[in-house]
C-alpha cells in the first residue's frame, strides 16, 4: 500500500507538471512582496499582464525555476536567456 502511494506521488509530481503562469505570477508577486513590503498592492494590477507575458514569453524549464526561486534574486536567472541581447556599442567616431 505505501509503494502504490509513493508510486501516486511521484506521477503527480513528475517532470512533464509545468506550474501554470498564473501559479508563477502569484509566487513572483510574492517574492516581490516579501522584499519589497511597501510595494504590495502597486503590483497586483499588473497580474493579468505578467500571467499573459509569462503564457507568451516562458517555457517549462524557465515556469519550474521561478517556482523553485525561494527569493526574489532568485527568478532573474530563470528567464535571462529569454531577453534580447543588447547591441554592442559602436565606436563613435573621432
Amino acid at each position: 500500500m505505501r509503494r502504490l502511494v509513493l508510486l501516486a506521488l511521484l506521477a503527480a509530481c513528475s517532470e512533464n507538471d509545468v506550474p501554470s503562469c498564473t501559479a508563477v505570477t502569484d509566487h513572483t508577486l510574492a517574492l516581490m512582496v516579501k522584499k519589497y513590503p511597501a510595494h504590495g498592492d502597486m503590483m497586483k494590477t499588473e497580474r493579468t499582464a505578467l500571467i499573459e507575458r509569462c503564457e507568451t514569453k516562458f517555457d517549462a524549464k524557465a515556469r519550474k525555476c521561478m517556482m523553485a526561486a525561494t527569493v526574489l534574486d532568485g527568478i532573474g536567472p530563470c528567464w535571462a536567456d529569454k531577453q534580447p541581447k543588447p547591441k554592442p556599442l559602436s565606436a563613435a567616431p573621432h
